[in-house]
């Protein structure tokens, strides 16, 4: 793991959320399942809303 971010967190971003150019994501939303289906959640506290930083090898991987 390259980040302090929950799976969750971080498979809800859609791609307007990624900053390549600035290796970071912003999460507003997280991907959580609910009654047996998976669906996108906002984060229950104002602090879960925020950027982080990427590192080299996650955009690296992402660009791929």
């Amino acid at each position: 793991m390259t980040s302090a971010a929950r799976q969750g967190e971080l498979l809800g971003p859609t791609w307007d959320r990624v900053n390549m150019d600035g290796a970071e994501i912003e999460i507003s939303h997280a991907l959580q399942k609910v009654d047996s289906e998976f669906q996108l959640v906002e984060p229950k506290t104002k602090s879960s809303r925020r950027r982080i930083a990427l590192a080299n090898l996650a955009v690296s991987a992402l660009r791929r």
